[in-house]
C-alpha cells in the first residue's frame, strides 16, 4: 500500500512538472510578446531564472543550516545532468556538426578545469 503511494506521488510530480514547465514557458513568452521583447531574451533571462530558482533555493538553504556539501553537491550535479541532458543525448541523436573557430581550445579548457575540481575536492578544498 505504501509503495503505491510512493509511486502516485512521483507520477503525479512529474505531471506537475511538465505542466508548471509548459505554464513558465508559455507565460514568459507571453510577457515578453507584450513588452516586444525578443524570446531569446525571454529565454536567456526570465525561463533561465525560473529554471535555477529551485536549485538556487536548495544550494542557500542547505549552506545556511550548516550543510555546504549539498549545495556543491546540487551545483555539480546539476551541471553534470545539464551537460549530459542538454548537449550529450541530442549529440547521441544526431551529431552536431560546427564550424566554430576555437571550439576545441573550449573543450579542452572544460575538461581541465572540471579535472581540478574534481582533484580539489579530494583534497578537501
Amino acid at each position: 500500500m505504501f509503495d503505491s503511494i510512493i509511486y502516485f506521488e512521483l507520477i503525479f510530480g512529474f505531471i506537475l512538472l511538465m505542466f508548471g514547465g509548459d505554464f513558465l514557458v508559455r507565460g514568459a513568452l507571453d510577457f515578453g510578446g507584450k513588452r516586444r521583447i525578443s524570446p531569446l531574451i525571454v529565454g536567456v533571462t526570465v525561463v533561465a531564472m525560473g529554471t535555477s530558482a529551485p536549485e538556487l533555493v536548495i544550494s542557500v538553504l542547505s549552506a545556511l543550516s550548516g550543510h555546504p556539501q549539498i549545495a556543491l553537491g546540487n551545483v555539480m550535479g546539476s551541471n553534470v545532468a545539464n551537460v549530459f541532458l542538454v548537449l550529450g543525448l541530442p549529440v547521441l541523436l544526431h551529431p552536431i556538426l560546427t564550424r566554430q573557430d576555437g571550439l576545441k581550445i573550449q573543450a579542452h579548457w572544460m575538461l581541465a578545469v572540471t579535472v581540478g575540481f574534481v582533484f580539489l575536492c579530494f583534497l578537501g578544498f
